[in-house]
């Protein structure tokens, strides 16, 4: 049976209105775009600004933040907050689906004659499978239903495969964050560190730390660039974070390498240069801007008075020290400064639970540090604040 087109009045391209391709146009690229941002977020290995997820993502923050700052604790604070990240995963989802959806309704509007909300309901039909509106044997746009349900189930397969790679790399994440936390205390600490394992009569065993964390650095450096969302989910304990356990290793190197060794040791100084890349990648993956050069004499959040009393900790456990401490305080600046910044930002971003050296860090010391080495992007330091 031979399909009749009632043309609509106006301006026409080979028999076909105008209007009707820019609706059909429209609606293509609408499709083509949010099906190339559900496959660059959820396929492709590496990390990409998407202005989709971004918004997505950032809105859901924005708006669970304000309620977070209003409970009086930090624990039901935390609770508010451990909601974020999988509502916005959620909301992206749907988004996606929507995104289709808005963009097959012009598409079948172009097609055939008929309403906007007819149109409307065909496409919603089709991205959901439901087949609830079926046009007729007739309709030339059938081809265009099928295309728009394959669409939806390719989606739904990408979240589905998703959702349980994202959570076993939140399982691995934690696992060693617990581990992390037996040896270093809750909230961790890089002198508690060190303290721990001299009084256990390990001292030799923290070579053990040194190999574990610098794996474990190259593991987030990975999922956490790829799977950016992943570093907002929260740790079941509302007094652990995976960013402050990273200070907490990064610390204890830092601290080892200038404080307690004789010498420069490998092993620490490997696990620090994997977890200053690692922060610096993440930082990078959620657009904050860090130098590619860095001085040993730049600022740095920990003050020498603190380092004076972390190194009268370390004496008092009984840890031999170098007896210059000058030379101690300069060493362990020009390791700090490689990873001050990103781990600082990175504790605002994702709001951690107060740390020694990290994410209790006070407000405008945070922004002195940051603004003081992002001086070729003003104003970036804003998306800091917690």
């Amino acid at each position: 049976m031979a399909v009749t087109r009632t043309l609509r009045a106006g301006p026409t391209l080979c028999a076909v209105p105008v209007v009707d391709v820019l609706a059909f146009l429209t609606g293509a690229t609408i499709v083509a775009l949010t099906f190339s941002s559900a496959v660059r977020t959820v396929v492709v290995p590496r990390s990409e600004t998407l202005l989709l997820p971004r918004l997505v993502l950032t809105g859901v923050r924005r708006l669970i933040q304000p309620v977070a700052e209003r409970v009086p604790t930090w624990s039901q604070r935390d609770r508010v907050l451990a909601y974020s990240a999988p509502f916005g995963l959620v909301l992206l989802a749907l988004t996606w689906i929507a995104l289709v959806t808005l963009g097959f309704t012009p598409m079948f509007w172009a097609l055939e004659e008929r309403t906007w909300s007819e149109a409307w309901r065909i496409s919603g039909s089709s991205v959901t499978t439901l087949g609830i509106a079926t046009p007729g044997e007739d309709f030339i746009g059938t081809p265009l239903e099928v295309l728009e349900a394959a669409i939806g189930l390719v989606l739904i397969a990408l979240l589905i495969s998703f959702l349980p790679t994202m959570y076993g790399v939140l399982s691995d994440r934690e696992r060693n964050v617990s581990y992390m936390a037996v040896r270093a205390g809750t909230p961790p600490s890089g002198v508690d560190l060190q303290v721990r394992y001299h009084r256990l009569g390990g001292d030799d065993e923290l070579a053990e730390i040194w190999i574990r964390f610098e794996s474990w650095f190259d593991e987030l450096a990975e999922t956490h660039t790829s799977f950016t969302p992943v570093a907002h989910f929260r740790s079941p304990n509302p007094d652990r974070s995976w960013i402050t356990t990273a200070g907490a290793v990064l610390d204890g190197a830092a601290l080892h390498l200038s404080v307690v060794a004789p010498e420069v040791q490998a092993r620490p100084a490997l696990c620090l240069r994997a977890g200053w890349s690692a922060l610096r990648d993440i930082a990078a993956a959620h657009h904050l801007v860090l130098p590619d050069e860095l001085s040993p004499h730049d600022p740095i959040s920990v003050t020498r008075a603190e380092f004076d009393e972390a190194c009268d900790r370390l004496v008092t456990a009984g840890i031999d020290v170098r007896d210059d401490r000058d030379q101690a305080w300069e060493d362990f600046s020009g390791w700090r400064v490689n990873y001050d910044a990103a781990l600082l930002g990175l504790c605002a971003i994702v709001t951690a639970p107060d740390a020694p050296w990290s994410s209790d860090r006070p407000q405008h010391l945070r922004e002195r540090t940051v603004r003081s080495i992002m001086r070729s992007r003003r104003g970036r330091w804003r998306h800091l604040r917690r």
